[in-house]
């Protein structure tokens, strides 16, 4: 079962079911017939929407598993498949899923954001102008022809906690109501016997988790836009355009008080960075003052620039 919702509680929710489930047999849902019914969202409650989910990467990996293996190797793991692993090479770019999905394209970071795309033509993915030639961003990167996107956020790196402790604060606030939160209790205690749930009971369990997770990431919204700092009088309102957690906020921050314009040198780079640089980035071991063991370590800059933990000392 698929569902969408707001906090507009007079807007039904958007269900994705499979017609023949019943309430003592559910059947899977149609891998294609979910990836179209996600992209379609953005149409369906406009394009200002923000869509968020809580702890996805168990529903990534249902969708996932329907791709040929390297194909969902590249996507879940942001690398270049290989079985000799000295081969395998970090990836970045958006990854096409090829048959039998060959008109999608996703790109996935692991516990913050998964993206889909929908392609006009698989056969021509990319924008050409009249007469044949690509069109190019201002970066000099092709850009793909597309009719359908949709970007998922995943916010439980927000509250690091249980969905049902994290929405008891609503309750606290007067936002939800206590029989609504005993409910979605008694209902997470049954998720492994779903199969034999009716299928009414299920969409009410289900609509109140995706109504009270809106309205979670609403409320902090209206925290992080009432923030006032003694320090900045004109502090602008904080706006988050990614939505995956307290690195999201940190990054909205230093934006909103110019904090990297005003004091992020010009010698800091990211290519061919200075000997000063290379030891502040070496000597960064995610905040730990203590090391397992001190001493010459030839590889452990390549650890900790990736990582900022200097795995290979352990």
């Amino acid at each position: 079962m698929g569902g969408a919702a707001s906090i507009d509680k007079t807007r039904p929710p958007e269900w994705l079911i499979n017609p023949d489930s019943t309430d003592t047999d559910k059947k899977p849902l149609d891998p294609r017939e979910m990836l179209e019914w996600l992209v379609s969202l953005p149409d369906k409650f406009g394009e200002d929407a923000i869509f968020v989910m809580y702890s996805f990467s168990y529903d990534v990996t249902h969708i996932l598993r329907h791709l040929r293996f390297e194909k969902a190797w590249q996507i879940f793991k942001e690398e270049q498949y290989d079985q000799d692993r000295t081969k395998r090479r970090k990836i970045y770019s958006r990854t096409f899923c090829g048959d039998p999905f060959d008109e999608f394209v996703m790109k996935y970071r692991h516990r913050k954001q998964f993206d889909i795309w929908k392609l006009r033509d698989p056969k021509q993915p990319w924008l050409r102008d009249e007469i044949g030639n690509y069109i190019l961003n201002k970066d000099g990167h092709k850009i793909m022809d597309t009719i359908a996107h949709i970007t998922l956020f995943d916010t439980h790196p927000f509250f690091q906690q249980s969905f049902v402790k994290a929405t008891d604060f609503l309750v606290k606030i007067g936002k939800a109501e206590r029989s609504d939160f005993d409910f979605m209790v008694e209902m997470k205690k049954k998720r492994d016997r779903f199969a034999s749930e009716p299928l009414d009971q299920i969409k009410s369990y289900t609509e109140l988790e995706l109504r009270y997770l809106a309205l979670m990431i609403t409320e902090l919204r209206k925290i992080l836009h009432e923030i006032k700092l003694e320090c900045a009088p004109d502090m602008k309102p904080i706006h988050l355009s990614k939505w995956y957690g307290p690195g999201a906020v940190a990054g909205a921050f230093l934006k909103n008080l110019d904090i990297i314009k005003n004091h992020y040198g010009d010698d800091i780079r990211a290519i061919d960075p200075s000997p000063l640089q290379i030891a502040a980035h070496c000597t960064f071991s995610a905040g730990n003052i203590q090391l397992m063991k001190v001493g010459h370590a030839p590889d452990l800059q390549l650890h900790s620039i990736d990582i900022a933990s200097p795995t290979s000392i352990f």
